[in-house]
């Protein structure tokens, strides 16, 4: 009960826990979800670009890195078109199955700060014990994504507690 608390607190207000900035050493990889389609998405692979560690993330963050980057990117970094359906469970299964392909451990979980926490949840209920970033505060709300959730953090805050619930009830955290 007390993670639920947390959890919905969490996507409520976009506090979340950090992991000690030591333990970011022990990280190999950085597993990501997006978060709408624009601005938030290269806020966000910014982030993650500074970590100079190998990156796992969907799809539609691809456009992200290569408005930053401008190159192409390895083949191992995308997972591919998840479909306008997908939700964190998806992606982070996704990631946690590459990223063990690939012969990473140990993940930094990189997504918005109202989302990482239920993020990182997922992943350790499928087994992996991943690290949280402090500073993700610098990855805001997109007034022109697609997503209306993703627009306009009152938005998010009507749904979240019932995205928290309702994964509560998927047993998928």
């Amino acid at each position: 009960m007390r993670q639920l608390a947390y959890l919905i607190y969490a996507g409520l207000t976009g506090n979340y826990r950090t992991a000690l900035t030591e333990s970011l050493d022990q990280a190999d990889c950085v597993i990501m979800d997006a978060f709408g389609n624009g601005r938030s998405n290269e806020q966000m692979m910014r982030y993650a670009l500074d970590m100079g560690l190998p990156l796992i993330f969907p799809e539609i963050l691809a456009n992200a890195y290569l408005r930053l980057c401008g190159e192409s990117f390895p083949r191992m970094s995308r997972l591919g078109n998840l479909g306008p359906n997908h939700n964190a469970h998806d992606v982070m299964g996704l990631a946690i199955k590459m990223m063990k392909r690939e012969g990473f451990v140990r993940p930094i979980v990189v997504a918005h700060p109202y989302e990482v926490a239920r993020c990182a949840a997922v992943v350790r209920k499928l087994g992996i014990y991943p690290i949280v970033p402090p500073g993700l505060h610098v990855i805001g709300f997109d007034p022109t994504s697609d997503q209306k959730r993703t627009r306009w953090r009152w938005l998010w805050r009507l749904r979240e507690p019932l995205v928290v619930i309702y994964f509560r009830l998927k047993y998928w955290i």
